[in-house]
Protein backbone atom coordinates (compact mmCIF):
# COMPACT_ATOMS: atom_id res chain seq x y z
CA UNK A 1 0.00 0.00 0.00
CA UNK A 2 1.24 3.45 -0.97
CA UNK A 3 0.86 6.65 1.10
CA UNK A 4 1.52 10.15 -0.24
CA UNK A 5 1.40 13.51 1.98
CA UNK A 6 0.17 16.29 -0.02
CA UNK A 7 0.39 19.80 2.12
CA UNK A 8 -1.18 22.28 -0.81
CA UNK A 9 -5.05 22.81 -1.09
CA UNK A 10 -4.70 22.10 -4.67
CA UNK A 11 -4.81 18.50 -3.54
CA UNK A 12 -8.62 18.48 -3.27
CA UNK A 13 -9.21 19.47 -7.19
CA UNK A 14 -6.75 16.65 -8.08
CA UNK A 15 -8.68 13.94 -5.78
CA UNK A 16 -12.02 15.03 -7.04
CA UNK A 17 -13.08 12.78 -9.09
CA UNK A 18 -12.28 10.15 -6.79
CA UNK A 19 -12.77 10.78 -3.66
CA UNK A 20 -16.84 10.39 -3.74
CA UNK A 21 -17.03 6.65 -5.32
CA UNK A 22 -14.51 5.44 -2.62
CA UNK A 23 -16.54 7.41 0.15
CA UNK A 24 -19.93 5.25 -1.14
CA UNK A 25 -17.65 2.12 -0.96
CA UNK A 26 -16.59 3.30 2.77
CA UNK A 27 -18.23 2.64 5.90
CA UNK A 28 -17.97 6.26 6.76
CA UNK A 29 -20.40 7.46 3.91
CA UNK A 30 -21.66 10.65 5.15
CA UNK A 31 -22.20 14.35 3.90
CA UNK A 32 -19.70 15.58 5.77
CA UNK A 33 -16.98 13.72 4.08
CA UNK A 34 -17.70 14.41 0.34
CA UNK A 35 -15.70 16.16 -1.52
CA UNK A 36 -17.53 18.71 -1.63
CA UNK A 37 -18.28 19.76 2.00
CA UNK A 38 -14.60 18.92 2.52
CA UNK A 39 -13.10 21.01 -0.03
CA UNK A 40 -15.54 23.75 1.04
CA UNK A 41 -14.82 23.42 4.64
CA UNK A 42 -11.03 24.01 3.89
CA UNK A 43 -11.62 26.75 1.62
CA UNK A 44 -13.52 28.67 4.18
CA UNK A 45 -11.68 27.63 7.77
CA UNK A 46 -8.25 26.44 6.41
CA UNK A 47 -6.59 29.78 6.99
CA UNK A 48 -3.49 29.79 9.12
CA UNK A 49 -3.56 25.77 9.16
CA UNK A 50 -1.25 23.49 7.47
CA UNK A 51 -2.92 20.63 5.66
CA UNK A 52 -1.81 17.16 6.01
CA UNK A 53 -3.88 14.89 3.81
CA UNK A 54 -2.87 11.24 2.98
CA UNK A 55 -3.86 9.27 0.48
CA UNK A 56 -3.30 5.26 0.36
CA UNK A 57 -3.42 3.54 -3.01
CA UNK A 58 -2.92 -0.53 -3.38
CA UNK A 59 -1.30 -0.69 -6.60
CA UNK A 60 -3.13 2.51 -8.58
CA UNK A 61 -6.43 2.06 -6.83
CA UNK A 62 -7.42 4.70 -4.39
CA UNK A 63 -8.52 3.00 -0.92
CA UNK A 64 -8.16 5.03 2.09
CA UNK A 65 -7.82 9.49 2.46
CA UNK A 66 -7.20 10.92 5.60
CA UNK A 67 -7.76 14.90 5.55
CA UNK A 68 -5.95 15.50 8.50
CA UNK A 69 -4.54 19.62 9.02
CA UNK A 70 -1.81 21.31 11.72
CA UNK A 71 -4.18 23.17 14.30
CA UNK A 72 -1.67 24.57 16.73
CA UNK A 73 1.66 25.09 15.05
CA UNK A 74 1.92 21.47 14.12
CA UNK A 75 1.34 19.56 17.03
CA UNK A 76 -1.84 18.66 16.95
CA UNK A 77 -3.71 16.78 14.06
CA UNK A 78 -6.99 17.26 13.55
CA UNK A 79 -9.44 16.27 10.97
CA UNK A 80 -10.83 18.61 8.39
CA UNK A 81 -14.20 19.70 8.73
CA UNK A 82 -13.63 20.88 12.45
CA UNK A 83 -15.88 20.42 15.84
CA UNK A 84 -18.72 22.07 15.42
CA UNK A 85 -19.64 22.68 11.86
CA UNK A 86 -19.05 18.74 10.65
CA UNK A 87 -21.25 16.31 12.64
CA UNK A 88 -19.82 13.09 11.34
CA UNK A 89 -16.08 13.04 10.71
CA UNK A 90 -13.62 10.01 10.31
CA UNK A 91 -11.11 8.87 7.29
CA UNK A 92 -12.55 7.25 4.30
CA UNK A 93 -11.42 3.86 3.79
CA UNK A 94 -12.45 1.07 1.60
CA UNK A 95 -14.98 -1.23 3.40
CA UNK A 96 -12.82 -3.93 4.82
CA UNK A 97 -9.71 -2.54 4.43
CA UNK A 98 -9.95 0.06 7.62
CA UNK A 99 -7.09 -1.70 9.36
CA UNK A 100 -4.55 -2.27 6.89
CA UNK A 101 -5.67 2.19 5.96
CA UNK A 102 -5.14 3.05 9.15
CA UNK A 103 -1.91 1.13 9.98
CA UNK A 104 -0.40 2.62 6.84
CA UNK A 105 -1.44 5.89 7.40
CA UNK A 106 -0.19 5.71 11.10
CA UNK A 107 3.37 3.99 10.43
CA UNK A 108 3.69 7.62 7.44
CA UNK A 109 2.63 9.74 10.17
CA UNK A 110 5.15 8.80 12.66
CA UNK A 111 7.93 8.44 10.61
CA UNK A 112 6.94 11.51 8.43
CA UNK A 113 5.54 14.18 10.58
CA UNK A 114 6.28 15.97 13.27
CA UNK A 115 3.23 15.78 15.88
CA UNK A 116 2.03 15.39 19.70
CA UNK A 117 -1.59 14.40 19.32
CA UNK A 118 -4.06 12.94 16.51
CA UNK A 119 -6.98 14.11 17.81
CA UNK A 120 -9.82 12.56 16.33
CA UNK A 121 -13.74 14.24 16.87
CA UNK A 122 -16.99 13.21 15.88
CA UNK A 123 -16.29 9.87 15.19
CA UNK A 124 -19.82 7.70 14.69
CA UNK A 125 -20.27 4.44 16.92
CA UNK A 126 -20.59 2.91 13.30
CA UNK A 127 -17.30 3.83 12.42
CA UNK A 128 -14.33 0.76 12.61
CA UNK A 129 -11.83 3.40 13.83
CA UNK A 130 -12.38 3.02 17.42
CA UNK A 131 -11.85 -0.58 17.56
CA UNK A 132 -9.05 -0.58 14.80
CA UNK A 133 -7.20 2.23 16.54
CA UNK A 134 -7.50 0.45 20.11
CA UNK A 135 -6.40 -2.67 18.46
CA UNK A 136 -3.05 -0.94 16.76
CA UNK A 137 -1.85 1.00 19.59
CA UNK A 138 0.46 -1.76 20.76
CA UNK A 139 1.65 -2.16 17.35
CA UNK A 140 2.38 1.32 16.49
CA UNK A 141 4.02 2.52 20.00
CA UNK A 142 0.83 4.89 20.46
CA UNK A 143 -1.86 5.73 23.52
CA UNK A 144 -5.43 6.07 22.82
CA UNK A 145 -8.00 6.89 24.65
CA UNK A 146 -11.85 6.93 24.03
CA UNK A 147 -14.49 8.99 24.87
CA UNK A 148 -18.43 10.04 24.45
CA UNK A 149 -18.36 13.05 22.73
CA UNK A 150 -22.20 13.57 21.71
CA UNK A 151 -24.91 12.01 20.32
CA UNK A 152 -26.85 12.04 17.99
CA UNK A 153 -31.04 11.41 17.93
CA UNK A 154 -31.99 9.92 15.44
CA UNK A 155 -35.84 8.18 14.26
CA UNK A 156 -35.77 4.87 12.78
CA UNK A 157 -38.34 5.59 10.05
CA UNK A 158 -41.57 3.35 9.84
CA UNK A 159 -43.71 3.11 6.07
CA UNK A 160 -46.38 5.45 6.87
CA UNK A 161 -47.38 8.72 9.04
CA UNK A 162 -49.93 6.57 11.66
CA UNK A 163 -46.96 3.80 12.11
CA UNK A 164 -44.37 6.93 13.30
CA UNK A 165 -47.13 8.19 15.46
CA UNK A 166 -47.42 5.11 17.34
CA UNK A 167 -43.84 4.63 18.09
CA UNK A 168 -44.17 7.84 20.11
CA UNK A 169 -45.81 7.78 23.39
CA UNK A 170 -49.36 8.48 24.81
CA UNK A 171 -48.62 12.03 25.47
CA UNK A 172 -46.58 13.30 22.69
CA UNK A 173 -48.80 11.73 20.45
CA UNK A 174 -51.30 13.15 22.13
CA UNK A 175 -49.50 16.79 22.01
CA UNK A 176 -48.21 16.67 17.93
CA UNK A 177 -52.27 15.50 16.66
CA UNK A 178 -53.11 18.74 19.02
CA UNK A 179 -51.01 21.23 17.56
CA UNK A 180 -51.43 20.03 14.27
CA UNK A 181 -54.84 20.09 14.29
CA UNK A 182 -54.95 23.42 16.13
CA UNK A 183 -52.61 25.15 13.70
CA UNK A 184 -55.21 24.13 10.78
CA UNK A 185 -57.76 25.22 12.25
CA UNK A 186 -56.89 28.40 12.89
CA UNK A 187 -54.52 29.21 10.17
CA UNK A 188 -53.77 28.82 6.58
CA UNK A 189 -50.11 26.63 6.97
CA UNK A 190 -48.66 25.28 3.89
CA UNK A 191 -45.07 23.75 3.67
CA UNK A 192 -42.84 24.24 0.78
CA UNK A 193 -39.14 22.84 -0.26
CA UNK A 194 -37.21 25.29 -2.54
CA UNK A 195 -36.75 24.11 -6.17
CA UNK A 196 -34.60 24.59 -8.96
CA UNK A 197 -37.11 27.18 -9.75
CA UNK A 198 -36.67 29.66 -6.94
CA UNK A 199 -34.17 32.49 -6.08
CA UNK A 200 -31.68 30.16 -3.44
CA UNK A 201 -29.57 33.13 -2.37
CA UNK A 202 -33.11 34.77 -1.89
CA UNK A 203 -34.64 31.87 0.02
CA UNK A 204 -31.14 31.38 2.21
CA UNK A 205 -31.40 34.89 3.32
CA UNK A 206 -34.89 34.36 4.69
CA UNK A 207 -33.42 31.05 6.16
CA UNK A 208 -30.49 32.89 7.72
CA UNK A 209 -33.09 36.12 9.13
CA UNK A 210 -35.18 33.10 10.79
CA UNK A 211 -31.78 31.23 12.34
CA UNK A 212 -30.87 34.61 13.67
CA UNK A 213 -33.97 35.43 15.12
CA UNK A 214 -34.50 32.21 16.62
CA UNK A 215 -32.13 32.75 20.15
CA UNK A 216 -29.45 34.96 21.20
CA UNK A 217 -27.15 31.78 20.70
CA UNK A 218 -27.78 31.63 17.59
CA UNK A 219 -27.21 34.43 16.54
CA UNK A 220 -24.04 34.88 18.04
CA UNK A 221 -23.33 31.79 16.00
CA UNK A 222 -24.32 33.53 12.93
CA UNK A 223 -21.78 35.73 12.22
CA UNK A 224 -20.50 37.37 8.89
CA UNK A 225 -18.14 34.68 8.34
CA UNK A 226 -20.45 31.78 9.28
CA UNK A 227 -23.41 33.07 6.97
CA UNK A 228 -20.85 33.08 3.94
CA UNK A 229 -20.27 29.49 5.06
CA UNK A 230 -23.91 28.78 4.77
CA UNK A 231 -24.15 30.12 1.47
CA UNK A 232 -22.21 28.55 -0.18
CA UNK A 233 -22.16 25.52 1.47
CA UNK A 234 -26.26 25.80 0.64
CA UNK A 235 -25.56 26.30 -3.41
CA UNK A 236 -22.71 23.24 -3.31
CA UNK A 237 -25.15 21.01 -1.94
CA UNK A 238 -28.62 22.15 -3.86
CA UNK A 239 -26.27 21.55 -7.06
CA UNK A 240 -25.82 18.16 -6.07
CA UNK A 241 -29.04 17.23 -4.63
CA UNK A 242 -28.64 17.06 -1.33
CA UNK A 243 -30.47 20.44 0.06
CA UNK A 244 -33.57 20.14 1.26
CA UNK A 245 -34.18 23.70 2.32
CA UNK A 246 -37.92 23.92 3.59
CA UNK A 247 -40.07 26.91 4.64
CA UNK A 248 -43.69 26.59 7.01
CA UNK A 249 -45.91 29.85 5.57
CA UNK A 250 -48.25 30.50 8.28
CA UNK A 251 -51.13 32.93 6.51
CA UNK A 252 -48.26 33.22 3.77
CA UNK A 253 -45.32 34.68 5.97
CA UNK A 254 -42.41 32.11 6.16
CA UNK A 255 -42.00 31.32 10.17
CA UNK A 256 -39.81 28.47 10.04
CA UNK A 257 -37.06 27.17 8.28
CA UNK A 258 -35.30 23.44 8.55
CA UNK A 259 -31.82 23.01 6.39
CA UNK A 260 -31.83 19.47 5.55
CA UNK A 261 -29.66 17.28 3.67
CA UNK A 262 -31.28 14.53 1.87
CA UNK A 263 -28.04 11.64 1.38
CA UNK A 264 -28.27 8.17 1.03
CA UNK A 265 -31.31 6.53 3.15
CA UNK A 266 -31.34 9.60 5.36
CA UNK A 267 -32.93 12.83 6.24
CA UNK A 268 -30.42 14.96 8.07
CA UNK A 269 -31.30 17.87 9.91
CA UNK A 270 -28.92 20.51 10.18
CA UNK A 271 -30.21 23.68 11.29
CA UNK A 272 -33.51 25.88 11.81
CA UNK A 273 -34.59 29.22 12.50
CA UNK A 274 -38.28 30.26 13.17
CA UNK A 275 -40.01 33.63 14.13
CA UNK A 276 -40.46 33.70 18.39
CA UNK A 277 -42.92 36.51 18.26
CA UNK A 278 -45.47 35.73 15.33
CA UNK A 279 -48.15 33.03 15.82
CA UNK A 280 -45.58 31.74 18.36
CA UNK A 281 -49.28 29.79 19.73
CA UNK A 282 -49.44 27.75 16.58
CA UNK A 283 -45.49 26.28 17.64
CA UNK A 284 -44.02 26.83 13.82
CA UNK A 285 -40.70 24.90 14.62
CA UNK A 286 -42.89 21.89 15.57
CA UNK A 287 -45.14 22.13 12.62
CA UNK A 288 -41.98 22.02 10.29
CA UNK A 289 -40.25 19.08 11.87
CA UNK A 290 -43.73 17.01 11.43
CA UNK A 291 -43.77 18.59 8.06
CA UNK A 292 -40.03 17.06 7.51
CA UNK A 293 -40.45 13.53 9.14
CA UNK A 294 -44.02 13.05 7.43
CA UNK A 295 -42.16 13.99 3.64
CA UNK A 296 -39.56 11.86 4.61
CA UNK A 297 -41.73 8.71 5.25
CA UNK A 298 -43.82 9.53 2.18
CA UNK A 299 -39.93 9.00 0.27
CA UNK A 300 -39.64 5.53 2.05
CA UNK A 301 -36.12 6.74 3.50
CA UNK A 302 -35.16 4.61 6.62
CA UNK A 303 -33.64 7.22 9.11
CA UNK A 304 -34.47 10.82 10.37
CA UNK A 305 -31.07 12.09 11.25
CA UNK A 306 -31.80 15.20 14.32
CA UNK A 307 -27.55 15.46 14.52
CA UNK A 308 -25.11 16.02 17.18
CA UNK A 309 -26.88 17.36 20.78
CA UNK A 310 -29.50 16.33 23.05
CA UNK A 311 -31.84 18.83 23.11
CA UNK A 312 -35.21 17.91 24.47
CA UNK A 313 -37.49 18.38 21.65
CA UNK A 314 -35.40 15.59 19.32
CA UNK A 315 -36.74 13.38 21.54
CA UNK A 316 -40.48 14.62 21.76
CA UNK A 317 -40.61 13.43 18.26
CA UNK A 318 -39.11 10.16 19.18
CA UNK A 319 -35.74 9.93 18.61
CA UNK A 320 -33.09 7.65 19.97
CA UNK A 321 -29.55 8.38 20.65
CA UNK A 322 -26.69 7.39 19.02
CA UNK A 323 -22.82 7.99 20.58
CA UNK A 324 -20.21 9.79 18.88
CA UNK A 325 -16.87 9.48 20.10
CA UNK A 326 -13.58 11.49 20.49
CA UNK A 327 -10.53 9.82 20.19
CA UNK A 328 -7.14 10.92 21.16
CA UNK A 329 -3.87 9.59 20.04
CA UNK A 330 -0.31 10.29 21.44
CA UNK A 331 2.94 8.31 21.26
CA UNK A 332 3.73 6.47 24.19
Amino acid sequence: MRVELYTEKEVFLLLQEEWNRLLVGSPSDTIFLTWEWQSLWWEFFGKGHQLLLLTARHEEELVGIAPLFCADEGMTLRLVGGTEISDYLDIIALSGQEREVWSAFLAHLLEECSWDILDLHNLPATSPTREVLLSLREEHGLKVEASLEDVCPLISLPGTWERYLQMLDKKQRHELRRKLRKAQREAQVDWYLVNENANLASEMEKFLDLHQRSSPHKDRFMDQAMQRFFKAMARSTFEAGWLRLGFILINGLKMASLLCFDYGDSILLYNSGYDPERYRALSPGVLATAHCIGEAIQQNKKVFDFLRGSEEYKYRFGAQDTKIYRLVISRV
